[in-house]
């Protein structure tokens, strides 16, 4: 059936005002935009993703100061970056892609909070040699850095919060775009916390302190957000605070384990994995040579204490350790991990 003439021009007119409406989106971003041709920042908290991983969750997202968006297209080459300000969790935070040009196709965006003069990106070099060479750059070239101390030296102070998420194959056109999921990039922690308290250490007969000494190899990341391995070694130190000095003894003396003291120490790592080997070690100031207690591998014992009470631990869902450690007897050693009890019996020739 044949409209008339009439109805023809107002149908025509309708669909050329809609394609001036969504072509506008393109170029500008307005209230009756499609809601699916933006693209949004939320922490893997906000979403619900993970429950309660640690004792102040709230810390780990109070400190987004930047983020940058990198965007690589359907053969994962690098095509562009856009950077963002502060985000708030709780906010909207939205990416505005239709300022940057992308042609339709397949993208995949990734994510990282607070790039700065602590943590690094190796864009500038990629880019540099693409210049000069004309080879492009792909997702798997691009790393981020974090900045370590000059040899020798150690880190004395907290690490900044950093996050990253990546939404991989979405695909984007003038007016919308599709992915696996939300139109979402989940940010999430690439740090963990470890508080630790030893107990049963004797007092110093000099008053002089305790130390903990890190060492980890765990300050390069791919895009993805997995270690790099087989990097330089690198430190963290910490003093002790005494939270007892050994009051417990009583009238009577009591026992050593009562008359020693308990000290405590929190530092942040970067993230933990299965292939990371974070070692640590607790000495007397008075005599770093001769180590009180020493751990080679964090997360070997991390899974030693909780696969002892037949439970598993998921690295990527808990992000706080408490951590116990009762050196009070030399034919055992004592082990508290998130409320888990590990005892380890002690080789005395």
């Amino acid at each position: 059936m044949t409209l008339p003439k009439p109805e023809r021009l107002i149908r025509a007119w309708g669909a050329a005002a809609a394609m001036l409406v969504l072509a506008s989106c393109v170029s500008e971003q307005f209230a009756f935009c499609p809601p699916d041709v933006r693209l949004y920042l939320k922490t893997d908290h906000e979403l619900g993703i993970y429950g309660s991983r640690a004792t102040n969750i709230e810390d780990w997202y109070s400190s987004i100061d930047t983020v940058a968006v990198y965007i690589f297209d359907e053969n994962e080459k690098f095509v562009t970056v856009w950077h963002g300000g502060g985000y708030t969790p709780g906010d909207e935070f939205e990416v505005p892609l239709i300022k940057l040009g992308l042609r339709e196709g397949v993208y995949t965006f990734v994510a990282w909070t607070n790039r700065g003069d602590e943590y690094l990106c190796n864009l500038e070099q990629l880019e540099a040699r693409r210049d000069t060479t004309g080879i492009d750059f792909y997702l798997e070239d691009m790393r981020m850095t974090m900045a370590l101390p000059e040899e020798g030296g150690a880190i004395e102070g907290d690490l900044r919060h950093r996050h990253h998420g990546i939404l991989e194959r979405a695909y984007v056109s003038n007016y919308s775009i599709l992915s696996p999921g939300p139109n979402v990039i989940s940010l999430m922690p690439s740090l963990h916390r470890v508080n630790l308290a030893v107990t049963g250490v004797a007092p110093s007969s000099t008053g002089s302190g305790h130390t903990l000494t890190v060492t980890d190899s765990n300050s390069e990341h791919d895009f993805r957000n997995m270690n790099v391995p087989d990097l330089d070694v690198y430190r963290h130190r910490r003093p002790f605070t005494l939270v007892d000095p050994g009051s417990g003894g009583g009238a009577n003396g009591g026992t050593r384990a009562e008359q020693a003291a308990t000290m405590t120490a929190s530092v942040y790592l970067m993230q933990l994995h299965d292939d990371t080997v974070t070692g640590f070690e607790i000495h007397n100031d008075a005599d770093p040579s001769t180590p009180i207690h020493v751990e080679d591998d964090l997360v070997e014992l991390i899974n030693i204490v909780y696969g002892a009470n037949r439970r598993g631990v998921d690295l990527d869902e808990v992000l706080e350790f408490d951590i116990t450690i009762d050196v009070s007897s030399k034919l055992q050693t004592v082990f508290r991990i998130n409320g888990w009890q590990y005892i380890r019996h002690n080789f005395i020739p």
